[in-house]
């Protein structure tokens, strides 16, 4: 029964440390995707999540204020780029978050 108790904490303890590992790579690329800590290095993962926050809060604003008659120029701009241009990561979310889509 002892054996059996130990080798149940080891099998928790590597799927938790697995846990932490994937968590901290997300962080690691949010980070990335950030412009205020993109080329920060050794950040708190609350300082990421908060800077997160703020950004999303920030293109929720740009967008909401693209509504309208700006909306159009986005339009003609975003037509001219070829799909060829638009990275294989981007593409798939491209229609999802497009300007001009109403959610």
């Amino acid at each position: 029964a002892d054996q059996r108790e130990q080798a149940r904490k080891l099998s928790h303890s590597a799927i938790e440390r697995r846990r932490r590992e994937r968590i901290n790579d997300k962080i690691v690329q949010l980070r990335q995707l950030i412009p205020s800590c993109a080329n920060q290095e050794h950040l708190h993962k609350m300082t990421v999540l908060q800077s997160a926050i703020d950004y999303i809060t920030y293109l929720k604003e740009v967008v909401s204020r693209l509504d309208g008659e700006d909306r159009v120029h986005v339009d003609l701009k975003m037509a001219k780029v070829p799909r060829s241009m638009v990275p294989k990561e981007v593409e798939a979310f491209t229609t999802q978050f497009s300007v001009n889509n109403k959610t």
